[in-house]
Protein backbone atom coordinates (compact mmCIF):
# COMPACT_ATOMS: atom_id res chain seq x y z
CA UNK A 1 0.00 0.00 0.00
CA UNK A 2 2.09 2.68 -1.53
CA UNK A 3 1.41 5.83 1.27
CA UNK A 4 2.94 8.53 -0.88
CA UNK A 5 0.50 8.04 -3.70
CA UNK A 6 -2.23 11.02 -2.14
CA UNK A 7 0.88 12.90 -0.94
CA UNK A 8 1.91 12.77 -5.29
CA UNK A 9 -1.27 14.54 -5.67
CA UNK A 10 -0.39 17.32 -3.94
CA UNK A 11 2.80 17.90 -5.27
CA UNK A 12 0.99 17.62 -8.75
CA UNK A 13 -0.87 20.67 -7.79
CA UNK A 14 2.55 22.71 -6.92
CA UNK A 15 3.20 21.91 -3.43
CA UNK A 16 7.00 22.60 -2.58
CA UNK A 17 9.52 19.76 -2.63
CA UNK A 18 10.30 20.95 1.57
CA UNK A 19 6.81 21.44 2.38
CA UNK A 20 5.91 17.86 0.75
CA UNK A 21 8.80 16.20 2.63
CA UNK A 22 7.60 17.64 6.15
CA UNK A 23 4.27 16.45 5.70
CA UNK A 24 6.01 12.95 4.44
CA UNK A 25 7.65 12.88 7.57
CA UNK A 26 4.52 14.31 10.39
CA UNK A 27 1.87 12.16 8.52
CA UNK A 28 3.56 8.93 7.74
CA UNK A 29 4.82 7.05 10.46
CA UNK A 30 6.82 5.72 11.06
CA UNK A 31 8.21 6.22 7.46
CA UNK A 32 6.81 5.95 4.00
CA UNK A 33 6.59 2.11 4.29
CA UNK A 34 3.84 2.18 7.18
CA UNK A 35 1.80 0.88 4.26
CA UNK A 36 3.69 -2.59 4.58
CA UNK A 37 2.92 -3.22 7.68
CA UNK A 38 -0.59 -5.11 7.60
CA UNK A 39 0.78 -7.09 4.40
CA UNK A 40 4.00 -8.18 6.07
CA UNK A 41 2.08 -9.15 9.52
CA UNK A 42 0.10 -11.25 7.36
CA UNK A 43 2.76 -13.08 5.64
CA UNK A 44 4.87 -13.44 8.65
CA UNK A 45 2.44 -14.71 11.00
CA UNK A 46 1.40 -17.58 8.52
CA UNK A 47 5.51 -18.53 8.08
CA UNK A 48 5.88 -18.38 12.09
CA UNK A 49 2.76 -20.79 12.75
CA UNK A 50 3.98 -22.72 9.75
CA UNK A 51 7.30 -23.61 10.38
CA UNK A 52 10.03 -23.20 13.26
CA UNK A 53 12.74 -19.94 13.29
CA UNK A 54 15.63 -19.47 15.57
CA UNK A 55 15.57 -15.74 14.99
CA UNK A 56 13.78 -12.74 13.70
CA UNK A 57 16.12 -10.05 12.03
CA UNK A 58 15.01 -6.69 11.08
CA UNK A 59 16.72 -3.86 9.66
CA UNK A 60 16.13 -0.40 9.79
CA UNK A 61 15.64 2.24 8.10
CA UNK A 62 12.64 1.94 7.25
CA UNK A 63 11.63 1.44 10.93
CA UNK A 64 8.35 0.04 10.37
CA UNK A 65 10.40 -3.35 9.99
CA UNK A 66 11.84 -3.00 13.26
CA UNK A 67 8.08 -2.16 14.65
CA UNK A 68 7.34 -5.78 12.46
CA UNK A 69 10.10 -7.55 13.68
CA UNK A 70 9.59 -6.70 17.80
CA UNK A 71 5.69 -7.09 17.27
CA UNK A 72 6.15 -10.50 15.85
CA UNK A 73 8.65 -11.49 18.60
CA UNK A 74 6.22 -10.51 21.28
CA UNK A 75 3.62 -12.52 20.03
CA UNK A 76 5.60 -15.47 18.54
CA UNK A 77 8.37 -16.03 21.21
CA UNK A 78 10.84 -15.91 18.53
CA UNK A 79 14.38 -13.99 19.86
CA UNK A 80 14.39 -10.78 17.80
CA UNK A 81 17.39 -9.09 16.22
CA UNK A 82 17.35 -5.42 15.69
CA UNK A 83 20.01 -4.07 13.28
CA UNK A 84 20.33 -0.23 12.61
CA UNK A 85 22.19 1.06 9.79
CA UNK A 86 21.32 4.76 10.87
CA UNK A 87 20.32 6.87 13.77
CA UNK A 88 15.98 6.60 14.56
CA UNK A 89 15.04 8.93 16.97
CA UNK A 90 17.82 11.03 17.07
CA UNK A 91 17.65 11.06 13.42
CA UNK A 92 18.29 14.62 11.97
CA UNK A 93 14.95 14.82 10.54
CA UNK A 94 13.48 13.12 13.02
CA UNK A 95 14.88 15.89 15.31
CA UNK A 96 13.16 18.65 12.87
CA UNK A 97 9.67 17.46 13.94
CA UNK A 98 7.19 18.52 16.50
CA UNK A 99 7.75 17.54 20.17
CA UNK A 100 4.87 15.39 20.32
CA UNK A 101 6.16 12.98 16.98
CA UNK A 102 10.15 13.40 18.30
CA UNK A 103 8.25 11.94 21.52
CA UNK A 104 6.49 8.91 19.79
CA UNK A 105 9.26 7.94 17.81
CA UNK A 106 11.76 7.44 21.06
CA UNK A 107 8.69 5.58 22.53
CA UNK A 108 8.75 3.29 19.61
CA UNK A 109 12.47 2.67 19.25
CA UNK A 110 12.18 2.27 23.42
CA UNK A 111 10.13 -0.73 22.54
CA UNK A 112 12.17 -1.76 20.09
CA UNK A 113 15.54 -1.77 22.24
CA UNK A 114 13.45 -3.27 24.84
CA UNK A 115 12.31 -5.66 23.39
CA UNK A 116 15.06 -7.28 20.97
CA UNK A 117 17.70 -9.77 22.45
CA UNK A 118 20.13 -8.14 20.61
CA UNK A 119 20.89 -4.29 18.71
CA UNK A 120 23.90 -3.88 16.11
CA UNK A 121 24.62 -0.89 15.00
CA UNK A 122 27.14 -0.04 11.94
CA UNK A 123 29.25 2.49 13.97
CA UNK A 124 30.67 3.56 17.45
CA UNK A 125 29.10 6.52 16.92
CA UNK A 126 25.32 5.19 16.57
CA UNK A 127 25.56 2.98 19.09
CA UNK A 128 26.83 5.65 21.50
CA UNK A 129 23.58 7.59 20.33
CA UNK A 130 21.38 4.45 20.82
CA UNK A 131 22.40 4.47 24.67
CA UNK A 132 22.77 8.04 25.43
CA UNK A 133 18.94 8.43 24.03
CA UNK A 134 17.93 5.39 26.21
CA UNK A 135 20.33 5.69 29.28
CA UNK A 136 17.84 3.96 31.96
CA UNK A 137 18.63 0.68 29.28
CA UNK A 138 21.27 -2.27 30.04
CA UNK A 139 21.94 -2.37 26.41
CA UNK A 140 24.86 -3.84 24.85
CA UNK A 141 25.31 -3.33 21.11
CA UNK A 142 27.29 -5.07 18.90
CA UNK A 143 29.23 -3.10 16.10
CA UNK A 144 28.71 -4.68 12.54
CA UNK A 145 30.43 -2.23 10.07
CA UNK A 146 29.12 -2.34 6.81
CA UNK A 147 30.29 -4.40 4.46
CA UNK A 148 31.54 -4.49 0.48
CA UNK A 149 32.21 -7.30 -2.11
CA UNK A 150 35.65 -7.70 -1.66
CA UNK A 151 36.37 -9.52 -5.17
CA UNK A 152 35.17 -6.09 -6.24
CA UNK A 153 38.59 -4.71 -5.34
CA UNK A 154 40.38 -8.14 -6.18
CA UNK A 155 42.15 -7.17 -9.78
CA UNK A 156 42.76 -3.69 -8.41
CA UNK A 157 46.74 -2.77 -8.03
CA UNK A 158 48.70 0.27 -7.53
CA UNK A 159 48.61 3.40 -6.07
CA UNK A 160 46.94 6.86 -5.85
CA UNK A 161 48.34 9.51 -7.95
CA UNK A 162 51.75 11.29 -5.97
CA UNK A 163 49.35 14.05 -4.29
CA UNK A 164 48.18 14.03 -1.23
CA UNK A 165 44.43 12.56 -1.39
CA UNK A 166 41.37 13.58 1.56
CA UNK A 167 38.33 11.52 0.72
CA UNK A 168 34.85 12.15 2.00
CA UNK A 169 32.37 9.26 1.07
CA UNK A 170 28.86 9.68 2.06
CA UNK A 171 25.81 11.79 1.21
CA UNK A 172 25.56 15.21 2.69
CA UNK A 173 22.20 15.96 3.98
CA UNK A 174 20.34 17.97 6.34
CA UNK A 175 23.31 19.21 9.06
CA UNK A 176 25.97 17.18 7.48
CA UNK A 177 28.33 19.14 5.05
CA UNK A 178 31.87 19.28 4.10
CA UNK A 179 31.62 22.85 3.28
CA UNK A 180 33.57 23.77 6.69
CA UNK A 181 36.38 21.44 5.02
CA UNK A 182 36.12 22.80 1.91
CA UNK A 183 36.69 26.85 3.72
CA UNK A 184 39.66 25.16 5.61
CA UNK A 185 41.27 23.85 2.56
CA UNK A 186 40.63 27.28 0.62
CA UNK A 187 42.49 28.97 3.66
CA UNK A 188 44.96 26.59 3.64
CA UNK A 189 46.27 27.09 -0.02
CA UNK A 190 46.13 30.83 0.01
CA UNK A 191 48.78 30.72 2.55
CA UNK A 192 50.61 27.77 0.77
CA UNK A 193 49.92 28.28 -2.58
CA UNK A 194 52.73 25.77 -3.78
CA UNK A 195 50.27 23.22 -2.21
CA UNK A 196 48.16 23.10 -4.86
CA UNK A 197 49.73 20.44 -6.85
CA UNK A 198 50.19 18.40 -3.62
CA UNK A 199 46.51 17.93 -2.34
CA UNK A 200 43.60 17.11 -3.66
CA UNK A 201 40.12 16.26 -1.90
CA UNK A 202 37.83 13.97 -3.10
CA UNK A 203 33.73 14.19 -2.10
CA UNK A 204 31.86 11.29 -3.25
CA UNK A 205 27.63 11.02 -2.21
CA UNK A 206 25.17 13.10 -2.90
CA UNK A 207 25.58 16.68 -2.05
CA UNK A 208 23.82 20.12 -1.90
CA UNK A 209 24.40 22.58 -4.55
CA UNK A 210 25.70 25.19 -2.27
CA UNK A 211 28.99 22.52 -2.00
CA UNK A 212 29.83 23.85 -5.83
CA UNK A 213 29.26 26.98 -5.17
CA UNK A 214 31.68 26.96 -1.96
CA UNK A 215 34.14 25.03 -4.23
CA UNK A 216 34.38 28.21 -6.86
CA UNK A 217 34.47 30.44 -4.35
CA UNK A 218 37.50 29.30 -2.82
CA UNK A 219 39.34 28.66 -5.89
CA UNK A 220 39.45 25.17 -5.49
CA UNK A 221 39.25 23.86 -9.62
CA UNK A 222 41.17 21.29 -10.00
CA UNK A 223 41.85 20.28 -6.16
CA UNK A 224 38.59 19.44 -4.82
CA UNK A 225 36.50 17.41 -7.20
CA UNK A 226 32.64 16.69 -6.47
CA UNK A 227 32.42 13.11 -7.91
CA UNK A 228 28.44 12.22 -6.48
CA UNK A 229 27.30 8.57 -5.86
CA UNK A 230 28.92 5.85 -6.69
Amino acid sequence: LNLLRPLGLLRSLGVPPATMSRMERTFLFPDSQAGWMPFAWTASKRLLEAGRFDAILSWGDPWTAHLLGARLSREHGVPFVAAFSDEWSRNAYVQRLPAPMRSLHRRCERRVLSTAAGVTATTPGMARALKEAHPDLDLEIALVDNGYEEEDFSSRTGRLAERFTLLTAGSHYSRTSAEGLVDALSLVLARKPAWRERVRLRILGFHPPSLAQRVRAGNLAGVVTLEGPR
